[in-house]
């Protein structure tokens, strides 16, 4: 980052500083359908899991699981892992937008 030099994508990739790597013509279509995936998710996990990577970022790694201990009992007590639990069960896809 000091440098300013350019990575190539397979080393990012390698590196794990991004996710995926697709062509540029697919970009597009990769965009949407991880936005589709993520707006099918659960918005309060989802909510939760963002409200804990910039709470947490910084902190002593046992203040870090301790946070995530607590977020994970909220969610644990909620509707969404009703929801998820049972759609995995059932062998469905889970509907968080009808809870």
């Amino acid at each position: 980052m000091l440098l300013g030099e350019r990575i190539p994508a397979d080393k990012a990739l390698t590196w794990g500083l991004v996710n995926d790597v697709v062509p540029a013509a697919d970009l597009q279509a990769h965009a949407e359908g991880l936005a589709a995936r993520l707006a099918a998710g659960p918005p309060t996990s989802q909510a939760a899991i963002k409200r804990m990577m910039g709470a947490t970022f910084g902190e002593e790694l046992a203040a870090a699981f301790e946070a995530e201990a607590v977020a994970q009992q909220v969610q644990a007590d909620g509707a969404e892992f009703v929801e998820g639990a049972m759609a995995f069960l059932q062998k469905r896809t889970p509907n968080f937008r009808d809870i």
